[in-house]
């Protein structure tokens, strides 16, 4: 069972740089919590921690922590190729019990190398008319990277979009880069039914 996000004790937060754009990673007592990206941002860090995780987020720019060096340096590593999974515990702190965050924790059983549709996905949850839902779930997903959103495509086997809610210019760019630095390329029509070509699987 999940704390509420008042019961953490700890929040420590950090700006990163990186070739798809700033990214503000946050990191609790319990895992990393939140992965913002920052291109379209309107409000400052602070604001975007205040409004997320209330008065803990005012100083968390200014605290450290091990698991945030930990969270950054397999953020980067990934980004770079020298990483192929992650494992710095996730703090589910900001996705809710309800569907929407059913879908969120399904999206890490989506192995590197595949793209699933957005019916694939709600099929594998036991709902396979809630195609939408999925959508929903994937556009609000608090832990973008870590938890692979940009692994589901549309049912037609196009990319489809990525950060659409946060407003990011290159959002579906962003996404083919993630997933060919992953092994998949995109063709039509897809080489396996609704699935996106797998090639050069890692």
């Amino acid at each position: 069972m999940l704390h509420p996000r008042e019961e953490r004790s700890v929040l420590a937060a950090r700006c990163l740089d990186s070739h798809i754009g700033p990214l503000l990673i946050v990191v609790t007592d319990v895992g990393v919590a939140h992965i913002a990206f920052q291109e379209a941002a309107t409000d400052s860090p602070v604001e975007q921690l205040v409004r997320t995780f209330g008065a803990l987020g005012q100083d968390a720019l200014a605290e450290s922590s091990q698991l945030l060096d930990d969270t950054v340096g397999e953020i980067v590593a990934w980004l770079n190729g020298e990483l192929t999974s992650f494992t710095v515990p996730i703090d589910w702190c900001l996705t809710s019990e309800n569907y929407r965050g059913e879908v969120q924790r399904a999206l890490c059983t989506i192995p590197r190398g595949e793209a699933w549709s957005y019916r694939e996905l709600a099929e594998a949850t036991g709902r396979p008319r809630a195609a939408r839902a999925v959508g929903s779930a994937c556009a609000t997903n608090p832990l973008p990277l870590i938890v692979p959103c940009h692994r589901v495509i549309r049912s037609d086997g196009t990319i489809g979009p990525y950060g659409v809610q946060l407003g990011l210019a290159r959002g579906s760019e962003i996404k083919r880069q993630l997933l060919a630095m992953e092994g998949v390329e995109f063709g039509w029509p897809p080489a396996s039914g609704l699935r996106a070509r797998e090639v050069n699987r890692l």
